[in-house]
């Protein structure tokens, strides 16, 4: 019994708390030993962005048994900075959303679209050759929150397009005309959904940690 409890309290005196943050953050992918930015990639300082998270049994990793805070509001998905930005552990490890004083939210974003918007057209409404379909949603980045756009249309820009509106024609095309009347290239455009987390063969546990799928406006 002795020996299993020490092992266990080895085990535990071990395990490492790890820190990622966006990107926007810390443009920086650091070691993830720490909260703060990494002067450089690779040094101390937090993962930069949720797909900069490195896992594995290494000391800059996250290894099992250890806890990963996910600081701050991260675009999961294709971010535009990263392809696939999301969460693969293959540890046993935590992933905790209760980073201290930056609570952890992830939205569960497709495409980002920060800029090359055509327009405005006569209507007020802007073009995009994008990929993917995203027919049902799309959202708009205001005061820092994604915010779902409120008008679905079912064909081009015309006289009865407002703001808020917008329209895919899943054959390459997005139409949107921005809350607020604000240029599309002047704000944040995303699609949704997409796979944000996918665990495999190991035995995760995530708590505390905020998924959006959509904003409410």
């Amino acid at each position: 019994l002795a020996i299993i409890l020490l092992i266990g309290l080895a085990a535990e005196a071990s395990a490492k708390t790890m820190y990622v943050r966006p990107l926007a953050d810390c443009p920086n992918n650091g070691n993830g030993t720490a909260y703060a930015c990494a002067a450089g990639a690779g040094q101390a300082g937090a993962y930069s962005n949720l797909a900069g998270v490195a896992w594995g049994a290494g000391a800059d990793q996250v290894s099992s048994g250890d806890t990963l805070y996910v600081c701050g509001t991260h675009a999961g998905g294709n971010d535009g900075a990263r392809a696939d930005n999301n969460l693969t552990p293959t540890t046993n490890a935590i992933i905790d959303g209760n980073c201290p004083a930056d609570p952890g939210i992830i939205y569960a974003l497709n495409h980002i679209y920060t800029s090359g918007w055509t327009g405005p057209d006569g209507f007020g409404a802007y073009t995009h050759a994008g990929t993917g379909c995203s027919q049902s949603h799309m959202l708009q980045l205001v005061d820092g929150v994604y915010t779902r756009m409120t008008t679905l249309k079912t064909a081009v820009p015309d006289g009865t397009w407002v703001n808020g509106s917008f329209y895919d024609d899943c054959a390459g095309n997005k139409y949107v005309r921005p809350l607020g009347g604000v240029s599309a290239n002047a704000t944040t455009i995303a699609t949704t959904w997409t796979e944000i987390l996918t665990i495999a063969d190991v035995a995760v546990t995530v708590q505390n940690l905020t998924i959006r799928g959509l904003a409410s406006g």
